[in-house]
């Protein structure tokens, strides 16, 4: 019984270990992988609009507007898409897939 739970105690932290070169993945940007900025237009108001490409089908995005709980469009440029995050997560930014 002894040998058995020592086996148990020496094999269960193997289990659970990682490989420590990997950076842990960050959860807020994890939301917004394989969004990618496809386009800006301009409404009569002067308001931009961007059309974004997600995993899920298009999302067309305006300043104020929460496409994700939590989430909000902070500002839209001719070159990216800036998210902020209503709790303790670093702005986001969507851009355009390089040329």
């Amino acid at each position: 019984m002894r040998a058995w739970l020592l086996m148990l105690f020496i094999a269960i932290p193997c289990q659970g270990a990682r490989n420590p070169f990997i950076p842990l993945p960050d959860l807020c940007t994890r939301l917004f992988q394989g969004w990618v900025l496809r386009g800006i237009s301009q409404t009569s108001g002067k308001t931009a609009q961007a059309l974004v490409s997600t995993p899920e089908g298009w999302v067309r995005l305006q300043t104020g507007t929460e496409p994700l709980p939590g989430w909000q469009v902070a500002g839209i440029t001719h070159e990216n898409v800036l998210m902020q995050a209503q709790n303790t997560c670093a702005p986001v930014r969507i851009e355009r897939p390089e040329k």
